[in-house]
């Protein structure tokens, strides 16, 4: 009797598996229906009636007990539905990776359809919306997750980088408040702005901040700048003898003063998101769409950005003598003038 029970409550478990699978490809139907209708016979002749009778589960085993398979034109059907919805859900998606991954979903599924075994029968109308709508769910599914996965990590990659910036910003007070309001130098005879944080292991500009006054490597770099991400700055700050952040730190640029207080500097902005092209290597952050600026009152604020070199926030550089110069004029005049 408990033998019974047991095969009745495992055989009702996989029915419910194969129905799942009959609108999920990657779960097979016809094999859990087989097992579950297998144990029916041994535990209750009444539930494999009314397995192998129903108008729609039914047709998956007598299929597999007739040696039919999927006709062909419900594979025609299938894969032109198939690569229709691909096609759509890939127009929409706006990541390379997001579309890779729909491609990848694509092929995987027709692979799958053409391993099928395939019949001249004509075709039940099950087995199509079958196809069709399990097909079609996974893949705009698949769309619109990626859609929305996507937007939620950039928010909160966005969010990241100002906490960082007012990290730095509160441990650059601490530090002018430390030093008679002086901010971070940089070496002697150098002016301007500056990405480098380390030179020859010596700290430079903002590495003076670096592990002290309460912010860490990490805050240094941008999960929005592929080049510094917050991994990679820590690593270089620990393993190399140059480093450089994903931010541009303004010493003396643009008339800026390096006592903290100066009443010139109370309108204006010290640290921005460092985006920039050459001809050598561009350094995108936030993907050109935006970046993220300190000001010396404590506010951080979101400004838009563009590709075209010093119309907004993306600067140009060139490497002269193994010397890095950046033109950033331009991005500091549309800091302060917000």
């Amino acid at each position: 009797m408990f033998k019974q029970k047991l095969y009745i409550i495992f055989g009702c478990i996989l029915c419910v598996f194969g129905m799942i699978g009959i609108f999920v490809p990657i779960l097979p139907t016809t094999p859990f229906l087989l097992a579950g209708a297998m144990l029916f016979a041994r535990s209750s002749p009444q539930l494999y009636r009314k397995l192998c009778s129903n108008e729609y589960l039914g047709s998956f085993i007598k299929n597999y007990r007739e040696h039919c398979g999927v006709p062909y034109k419900t594979i025609r059907k299938a894969m032109l539905f198939l690569w229709l919805t691909v096609a759509v859900s890939v127009y929409f998606t706006g990541q390379p990776w997001q579309k890779l991954i729909l491609f990848a979903v694509g092929c995987g599924v027709s692979l799958h359809l053409l391993s099928l075994k395939k019949s001249n029968r004509k075709p039940l109308n099950f087995t199509l919306i079958e196809l069709l709508v399990s097909i079609g769910a996974i893949t705009i599914l698949c769309s619109i997750l990626l859609g929305v996965f996507n937007r939620a990590r950039a928010a909160g990659a966005k969010t990241v980088c100002m906490n960082n910036l007012r990290q730095i910003s509160m441990a650059l007070h601490l530090y002018s408040f430390e030093y008679e309001d002086f901010i971070p130098p940089l070496v002697n005879g150098m002016h301007g702005s500056c990405m480098v944080v380390k030179m020859n292991n010596s700290p430079l500009g903002l590495g003076h901040l670096i592990g002290n006054y309460g912010t860490s490597p990490r805050n240094y770099g941008c999960p929005l700048n592929p080049q510094n991400l917050p991994y990679n700055v820590a690593r270089n700050w620990q393993n190399s003898s140059n480093a450089q952040n994903a931010y541009l730190y303004r010493f003396d640029d643009q008339d800026f003063k390096p006592k903290l207080s100066h009443p010139e500097n109370s309108k204006r902005s010290f640290l921005i998101d460092f985006c920039c092209i050459s001809n050598s290597k561009n350094i995108i952050a936030h993907n050109f769409e935006d970046i993220n600026c300190a000001y010396v009152d404590g506010s951080v604020r979101r400004h838009k950005n563009s590709p075209a070199p010093n119309h907004l926030f993306t600067l140009t550089m060139t490497i002269s003598n193994g010397q890095m110069q950046t033109s950033s004029a331009a991005a500091w005049q549309n800091a302060d003038s917000f």
